[in-house]
């Protein structure tokens, strides 16, 4: 408590008012930075330590932040040297994330990101890091600034921040907001579920979901000579229409449109399609641009318009003897089986 002596005859009254209510000021004056932190690492409640971390958040300064990640001390813990962070880090730093997604100011991004950008000088582990862009992610109606930041931080992550968002989202495939933080790695995002779309079917999935950047690698994986990459390549594509059918006009109105060199290019597609009655426009494709591959699927697709129709073709090609006992013993893609 201050303790103010003053001759009443010998100041001016305005004078007084202004000089206790600078004493009351001074006396309410909030803890800084420091003591807060200070404050924070000696809670033990998850209550009181997101209200401190609220009130650090609110300073928008990176000073609180880097208080708190830099505090070897109190912030980590060492089991034959696995560092893990205390409670009081982890808290800590969510609640300041979380606070930052409620806060309407352009600061947010240079303390947001200072928590969340790899920093080779930080005690704290990138993987963590990345854990922390998660959370914020996750959290429910945020707003664009806010992901945007999240999102642009896991990017500096490289191929760290892109599997560890990609693993996230098999657990969450509706997600938006994971989703268009995926889309960032553009090409390389693509190329690394390409090389999966064998043998993991939430990287079709997934290709499906991304879109438009997924079309032309699909189509160029059609064209391989194994029949699982092509036939994967066309499930992408057809699982694509639920998600993005206006991406893949040029495909689906070929058919109408009698586009036989489009669908000899992309026949895995149509066949995965199954749509009925395009029968007759597949096997044109066929008579019209025939290879051996291609006979080969249709004559073991599971529709018996399809298979009849390559048998004729094959024949008229001379392949009446690879017919039988190669092209027959081909194990082919379903018609109309959409994985």
């Amino acid at each position: 408590m201050s303790i103010l002596f003053i001759k009443n005859s010998t100041i001016n009254p305005r004078l007084l008012i202004t000089i206790i209510s600078l004493v009351f000021l001074n006396s309410c004056e909030p803890n800084t930075i420091d003591k807060q932190v200070e404050e924070l690492f000696s809670k033990t409640e998850k209550y009181d330590i997101t209200k401190i971390a609220y009130s650090l958040a609110d300073s928008l300064d990176t000073k609180a932040s880097k208080l708190l990640i830099g505090n070897k001390d109190k912030g980590y813990t060492a089991v034959f040297d696995v560092i893990t962070v205390t409670p009081q880090l982890k808290w800590g730093l969510q609640g300041m994330i979380f606070r930052y997604s409620e806060t309407n100011d352009s600061r947010i991004e240079e303390c947001l990101s200072y928590i969340t950008d790899p920093n080779p000088l930080h005690v704290l582990e990138n993987n963590y890091k990345l854990d922390l862009i998660i959370y914020g992610l996750d959290l429910p109606e945020t707003n664009d600034k806010f992901k945007t930041i999240l999102a642009n931080s896991a990017l500096k992550h490289n191929d760290n921040g892109m599997l560890k968002l990609i693993e996230h989202w098999k657990q969450d495939r509706n997600s938006e907001t994971l989703l268009n933080a995926i889309k960032l790695f553009d090409q390389k995002v693509v190329l690394h579920l390409s090389d999966q779309i064998v043998n993991k079917k939430s990287s079709i999935e997934l290709l499906a979901r991304i879109g438009e950047p997924s079309i032309s690698p699909m189509k160029r994986k059609m064209r391989s000579n194994k029949q699982s990459i092509r036939y994967a390549a066309g499930d992408v594509l057809v699982k694509m229409i639920e998600y993005h059918p206006n991406a893949l006009t040029t495909l689906t109105s070929a058919i109408n449109k009698n586009g036989i060199k489009t669908i000899a290019r992309n026949y895995p597609f149509y066949i995965r399609l199954g749509q009925s009655g395009s029968e007759q426009i597949l096997l044109k494709a066929l008579r019209y641009n025939f290879n051996i591959n291609m006979a080969k699927d249709y004559l073991n697709c599971g529709n018996k318009t399809l298979e009849d129709g390559a048998t004729k073709i094959a024949n008229a090609n001379g392949f009446n003897v690879i017919v039988e006992q190669v092209i027959g013993n081909h194990s082919g893609p379903i018609w109309g089986n959409r994985n």
